[in-house]
């Protein structure tokens, strides 16, 4: 959105594919193409190539607005320098029809601002375009029948030179004004509505409550029987008309209804989530304000039933991160770190069911583990919605994980130990080892270790309960002898004297960049480039409050792509306790409502927090298929900022040939990772652009992964090609020398 350059005066915002977020569309002149951005959340967005909509011209403003009535925003776009208008219809699947009939688009016109304006108040929606080179302003009514005819009247007969304008009802009466701003010296102009009286109305004011108090973004439907017709209206609140340069119409909204004497339906779906439904409205004499309101709050926990008596007893294990869906919404929800769960509902009956956890089965609730919850008023507290599990089986499943924020070079870090028992029988003789990366040295640990020798540490165990989780800190200094921009990769493991019904979970590496300068607020990926079909990622979002006061919430978003697995996320950790929701299937949000981060100013090693998560690719991904992925970090509610964008590529091979090189560039030393079918030997040869062979070795290799750091300080700064030959097959990548 902001690293486009082009002549752009105008900008009008419409969620033009009914997703619920709003989209930006972006006028240019200088027969340059117009720009549509799709929202896809996090404060990101999209650029959508939707030729239509594209076609170079003389854009100079553009305005949203429902003119047949479908449900989707169809776009106007107003052109200057004697050029006819366009007007596109919305498909309602993503792409627009241009229509190229009718006045409305044939008018030769250096035309400014717009509107979308129901001045007679028949239920549909008008045009109103000014113009300046002293021409006549346009008025187009709706006939009705996706068709216009052009009107002649006060409003359109002054000539001048308009710009932009806006709408409002300034006098209360049930319908809009019109307010005109000329250039030139010249006076501007204000239109009293006079037609709109003659039919009814519905007004609304909306109020914010978990919204922004001005209800922008939120959307508003009206059904009503009109001179014989069912209609449907649809309209938004938004901050910006496309009036033309600074038009911005009222927040007021009014609802034409002809003949109407009742409003069959009136929906209010209010950014925050929240819907409110009202039926058999009479129309308005006046404005109604409509308040949003704040939901009746629905809580529980999920906990192992030891007793089998479903209730919750003393010392009973509570258990986290257990997934719940409330139907028929499809609202998915979790479990936070003390096993309890809470959200906000309109009133209505629904149904909340839990997924087991690992290893146990659900007992409680009884009614086929299904809570129905009908809520009868709102502002209701229910409480009590509790989910048992008992055990399936005997099952030890030890796992480990580490991260930290940022490897600062010469600086302490601390890594966040985690070791854990998700299986449900005790595990006996454990052992948690960390090893470090070259130059990264221990310092401490909140745990005293058993045993340090050089860059490894190992601290015994005796027992782990099952569902325990322990978390510790280990204090590193990466030293002055690292590189910035070298990767280090520090891993961890846990053994155990106890069968462990799943090894994969217990290692863990955790492979950083060496930096000097820490970027607060960013996204890491691993691996960083190319994705082996059938590994995981690694995904972790840092922040840091850089002002000069405690933060004390913190929410985060983190839009999955459509290529990543929803169902296998899995190994999630945060820095500070969380409440984790998915929202609208693929939404992963964070919630830290009391995190009291400290500022950078005042307390810097507290300043810091992060989020880590692990989650598959779907299995039918194309070959080379990208996937990008962002987050959005919202401090105190109301400073957003967006993280940079990872990608990372899906390999289309697997087994012999899998090879990773990094850090690129490099000064020194090069790591290279290769994964062979079998044991053996490999050649790893060096060869400049002119094919001349600079470096050879060879190396022994086992079944697997196999990872080698060879030291090509002698060679010249340049591009290289590094070779790997393992019987009759090579595979080469391009390296660069700094």
């Amino acid at each position: 959105v902001v690293t486009d350059a082009g002549h752009s005066i105008g900008a009008s915002w419409g969620d033009y594919n009914n997703d619920g977020l709003v989209d930006l569309f972006v006028p240019n002149t200088n027969n340059e193409a117009n720009w549509l951005y799709k929202n896809v959340g996090n404060g990101q967005f999209e650029k959508v190539n939707e030729n239509v909509i594209s076609t170079p011209s003389k854009s100079v403003g553009s305005s949203w607005g429902d003119y047949n009535n479908d449900g989707y925003l169809d776009l106007f776009v107003t052109n200057s320098g004697d050029s006819n208008n366009s007007l596109y219809l919305n498909n309602t699947d993503g792409t627009f029809t241009e229509i190229t009939t009718g006045a409305i688009v044939n008018d030769h016109g250096n035309s400014h601002g717009s509107t979308w304006i129901d001045i007679d108040n028949d239920g549909d929606l008008d045009l109103y375009v000014t113009n300046d080179q002293d021409e006549n302003n346009f008025l187009y009514q709706n006939n009705g029948d996706g068709s216009f005819t052009r009107s002649e009247n006060d409003l359109t007969n002054l000539g001048g030179n308009s710009f932009g304008t806006a709408i409002s009802d300034y006098d209360n009466d049930g319908d809009y004004d019109i307010f005109v701003s000329n250039h030139s010296s010249e006076n501007n102009y204000f239109f009293e509505n006079t037609k709109g009286q003659c039919d009814a109305f519905l007004g609304l004011k909306l109020v914010g409550s978990n919204s922004n108090r001005s209800a922008i973004g939120a959307k508003v439907r009206v059904k009503a029987n009109i001179y014989g017709q069912d209609i449907w209206q649809k309209q938004e609140v938004t901050g910006q008309s496309g009036g033309g340069s600074g038009g911005q119409n009222s927040s007021k909204l009014i609802f034409g209804l002809g003949d109407a004497t009742v409003v069959d339906s009136l929906i209010v779906d209010w950014p925050s989530g929240f819907k409110k439904i009202f039926t058999n409205v009479s129309p308005s004499t006046n404005y109604d304000t409509y308040v949003e309101d704040d939901g009746t709050h629905i809580s529980g926990i999920s906990y192992i039933d030891e007793n089998s008596n479903c209730t919750y007893d003393a010392g009973e294990v509570l258990l986290k991160n257990t997934k719940l869906t409330i139907a028929p919404d499809d609202k998915i929800t979790y479990t936070n770190t003390n096993g309890e769960y809470s959200f906000y509902m309109n009133t209505g009956t629904y149904t909340i069911t839990a997924e087991s956890p690992l290893y146990y089965t659900q007992f409680c609730p009884s009614n086929q583990g299904v809570h129905t919850v009908t809520v009868t008023a709102i502002g209701e507290i229910i409480p009590d919605k509790d989910f048992g599990f008992v055990a399936d089986g005997s099952h030890s499943d030890l796992s480990v994980s580490m991260s930290t924020t940022v490897l600062r070079k010469n600086f302490e870090n601390d890594y966040i130990v985690t070791y854990k028992n998700i299986g449900n029988n005790a595990a006996t003789g454990n052992r948690v080892t960390i090893n470090l990366a070259d130059d990264i040295d221990f310092v401490s640990s909140d745990i005293q270790w058993t045993n340090r020798t050089g860059q490894t540490a190992y601290w015994d165990i005796a027992t782990i309960e099952a569902q325990e989780t322990v978390t510790f800190t280990v204090t590193i200094k990466v030293t002055i002898d690292t590189t910035i921009g070298d990767s280090a990769t520090n891993s961890i493991s846990i053994t155990s004297n106890t069968a462990d019904t799943n090894m994969a979970n217990n290692t863990h590496n955790d492979a950083s960049i060496i930096v000097g300068a820490i970027d607060p607020n960013d996204k890491l990926v691993y691996p960083e480039e190319v994705l082996p079909l059938g590994s995981p990622i690694t995904y972790k979002i840092r922040f840091q409050n850089m002002g000069n006061y405690p933060a004390e919430s913190v929410v985060v978003y983190d839009t999955l792509s459509p290529s990543l697995d929803i169902s296998s996320l899995k190994k999630m950790e945060t820095s500070h306790e969380a409440r984790f929701t998915i929202l609208d299937k693929n939404v992963l949000k964070w919630d830290f409502p009391h995190i009291d981060l400290q500022d950078v100013e005042h307390n810097e090693p507290e300043s810091h927090g992060y989020i880590q998560f692990e989650i598959f690719a779907k299995n039918n991904l194309n070959v080379n298929t990208n996937i990008t992925n962002s987050a959005t970090i919202i401090f105190d509610y109301y400073q957003t900022t967006p993280t940079n964008i990872t990608n990372i590529i899906v390999n289309p091979y697997r087994g012999d040939g899998q090879l990773f090189i990094y850090p690129q560039p490099t000064k020194n030393n090069i790591i290279v990772e290769y994964e062979s079918m079998m044991d053996g030997i490999v050649h790893m040869e060096f060869y400049n652009l002119l094919g001349e062979l600079l470096l050879r070795f060879d190396d022994p290799v086992s079944q697997g992964w196999n990872k080698f750091n060879y030291n090509i300080s002698n060679l010249s700064p340049g591009i290289y090609i590094i070779a790997v030959k393992s019987g009759n097959k090579t595979t080469s990548k391009k390296i660069i020398k700094l």
